[in-house]
């Protein structure tokens, strides 16, 4: 992106590492007239589950799954579908209270 003199620029990377965890790199670079200015790298580190043990955590935590969607377009989320956008809303019943354990 080019803001006046400025081009910055934003580098996504990250790694699957052992123990169904994934890494992600996030690397900013703010460059005047070719010029690296500045630059700030951020990882972050997590976990990777699948639906059902997102599904089990909600009812778990007193919640229903509303809506589910495969993409920030809201596209349907399809059996098989990589990534899983979750909406999920706190059941009238109060299973959990917020500040109980979870067995």
């Amino acid at each position: 992106m080019r803001v006046g003199e400025r081009d910055i620029r934003r580098l996504v990377g990250g790694q699957v590492l052992p123990g169904r965890r994934k890494e992600t790199v996030l690397v900013f670079e703010v460059y005047e007239r070719g010029v690296l200015v500045d630059r700030v790298e951020e990882r972050s580190l997590v976990g990777i589950t699948d639906r059902g043990a997102i599904h089990r955590l909600l009812r778990a935590g007193g919640f229903a799954v509303r809506q589910e969607w495969a993409s920030y377009d809201r596209e349907p989320f399809r059996e098989g579908d990589v990534f899983l956008l979750v909406e999920a809303v706190r059941e009238a019943s109060g299973e959990c209270s917020p500040r109980s354990p979870v067995e």
